[in-house]
Parts: structure tokens; sequence; C-alpha cells
């Protein structure tokens, strides 16, 4: 079933000379769309991207979100997606340690605090995309059980110490 669609970014690819235009990523953000594409096109892969705007239209045959993280496993393959997941995961832990230490004061930084914010933003949903893509589903039993856990241990410590 389609949606109104106010303005939505379509990252498309095209793998051969004649060939449709497909898409492989769709967002409401420009900035998330250009990113997108220079990750696909560092690929060098021989296939053209290209961005594709929409403006106010009711968009009956739009891609959900999860078809498009979807056809990208079936584009690239499980095991290349659990490598992007271990990527995406690797620069969310990194703009977290960044935004922690603006937080902190401690180091000099040379990227502003809301830079760092939008970026956590970016990465965390870039960790979300993934594993919508290779069908990881929260676990709402285990998430309480490990905040539990870790009162459990923070009582204990704040009881020590």
């Amino acid at each position: 079933m389609g949606s109104f669609v106010t303005h939505l970014y379509y990252v498309e690819e095209k793998p051969i000379a004649g060939a449709e235009w497909a898409p492989i990523a769709g967002t409401n953000s420009p900035e998330e769309a250009e990113y997108t594409l220079k990750k696909y096109e560092s690929l060098h892969n021989g296939k053209l991207y290209r961005i594709r705007e929409t403006f106010g239209e009711y968009a009956a045959d739009a891609p959900a979100p999860v078809e498009l993280t979807h056809a990208m496993v079936i584009r690239i393959g499980e095991p290349a997606m659990l490598e992007q997941l271990a990527e995406e995961s690797a620069e969310l832990a990194h703009a977290a340690l960044r935004l922690a230490k603006i937080e902190r004061g401690e180091n000099p930084s040379d990227v502003e605090r809301k830079d760092a914010e939008k970026a956590l933003q970016e990465e965390f949903s870039d960790v979300i995309s993934c594993t919508r893509a290779l069908d990881l589903a929260e676990d709402e039993d285990l998430i309480r059980r490990k905040i539990q856990e870790f009162i459990r241990r923070w009582e204990k410590y704040n009881a020590e110490n």
C-alpha cells in the first residue's frame, strides 16, 4: 500500500547500459541521499548511480524502507550485508566516542557538537537499516533483562563505594 510522500529522495542504480533505474535506498533527507550516493559510487563497480527527488506525490508504487533494505541483501548477499552491519556498527561506536569526548570537554575536538550529534544519528540509522535488511528484530525480553542486570550492577557498585 502506498503513502503520500511530501518529499523523498531515492538513490537509484543502473547496473548496465539500457537497464532500468532501480531504487536501492530512500530517505527524506537530501544530505543522507548524497551520503548514500557517494558510498555506492565509491564501490567503483561500473554501475551508474543517481538521486531522484520526488515532491508531493502519491507514491503507490514507492518501495517501503523495509523493501529497500531487503533489496540490498538480495543485491549484495547476506555475508556482505553482515560486513556492512559490522562497518556501520564501528562507525556508530566512533561517532558515540566522538560525542562523549565533546561532552566531557577533556580533549579538543575538530567537530562541532551539532555535527557530532548529527553523525551519531546518521550512523545509528545506518545500523538500523542493516539490522532491518537482515531481519534482526528487537527482543524486548532480552532488553528488559539486560537493563535489570545493569541496574543490579550499578546498585551493587554504589553500595560498595
